[in-house]
């Protein structure tokens, strides 16, 4: 499977229950009161991981199903390559991959002289490894307070600076664990709470990537997602600033099926003893002798349904 463009639910306003669409102009209403008050706001942002633009229509989700009718839904691009990390760090920092240097999960580094991945604790907790300036680092530079859940990025200082709470990854906790994070943040006196949290689920990539976009088991970890959610936006009504929280629903990329009849046997078609290494992923990378990069790009842009671009051109 490969990343695509999809579109984002984006929850700006908070149902009462699960699916109760018939009491969301309340809520609205006390909302758009509270912002025309000058009143504080805060903002609570979940990513689920490749949840593609059609998983919701495929499987049993009343929360993001009211959310979408009620709130607001808008179509996202994501960046190129709209892989996990770079696309997580983009929505952070408002960069372009080659900008903010996570350009891909995993990439040569020149500099380093080796090839560097999100799959290797030691890179991720680099600090080099992250430029620009994420979200949360804004915030806390501008006297306002970040919570930062498992969120792709967060869990290195950047420019010496990170957010007041932050959690280091791992995939045992649940979904309703999580939840229960944020609610616990959200629901501590006024002057407690922070301003920007945001929280991350792995899935449905982790299940699409292993069974396909289209599988059971990918609805099956969206309907346990909408699940977790249901149970959020009952909890977190007990915050005391609940009219006056922004929540966001997105996501950082979908995913689409391929077939081995679909692939393109890189080995036939370029000279191997001039290739110096390849790094995996989408896009791949490949380097080639100094005198063969042309050929090889000629080679490659030739082969139907590739594209092949040079790095510096």
């Amino acid at each position: 499977m490969r990343s695509t463009a999809l579109p984002a639910l984006l929850a700006l306003l908070l149902l009462t229950g699960c699916a109760a669409a018939r009491r969301a102009p309340a809520c609205t209403s006390a909302r758009a009161s509270a912002r025309a008050s000058g009143e504080k706001q805060y903002v609570v942002i979940l990513s689920m991981d490749a949840f593609r633009w059609d998983l919701a229509d495929r499987a049993r989700t009343p929360t993001l199903d009211s959310l979408r009718r009620a709130g607001c839904y808008a179509e996202i691009y994501p960046v190129f390559p709209s892989n996990t990390f770079p696309s997580h760090y983009s929505m952070a920092t408002g960069l372009h991959p080659d900008r903010h240097g996570v350009v891909n999960n995993s990439f040569y580094d020149r500099t380093e002289g080796r090839t560097l991945s999100v799959f290797d604790a030691r890179d991720v907790l680099t600090p080099g490894f992250w430029g620009g300036e994420p979200i949360w680092n804004t915030a806390e530079r501008q006297g306002l307070t970040a919570h930062i859940f498992m969120w792709p990025g967060s869990e290195v200082p950047v420019g010496g600076r990170q957010a007041t709470v932050w959690t280091r990854y791992s995939a045992r906790p649940s979904y309703r664990e999580r939840a229960d994070w944020v609610v616990e943040a959200m629901t501590r006196p006024e002057e407690e709470i922070p301003d920007l949290v945001m929280w991350y689920f792995e899935q449905p990539d982790a299940a699409m990537h292993a069974a396909g976009p289209a599988s059971p088991q990918a609805v099956a970890q969206a309907e346990r997602i909408d699940s977790a959610l249901c149970h959020f936006f009952r909890e977190i009504r007990r915050s005391p600033v609940f009219e006056r929280i922004n929540f966001i629903v997105t996501a950082d990329h979908g995913m689409t099926e391929l077939a081995p009849e679909r692939c393109v046997n890189l080995y036939g078609l370029l000279d191997t003893a001039q290739v110096v290494r390849t790094v995996a992923g989408n896009p791949l990378g490949i380097e080639v002798r100094e005198g063969y990069t042309d050929e090889a790009l000629r080679l490659l842009r030739r082969t139907p349904h590739l594209r092949a671009w040079h790095r510096d051109r």
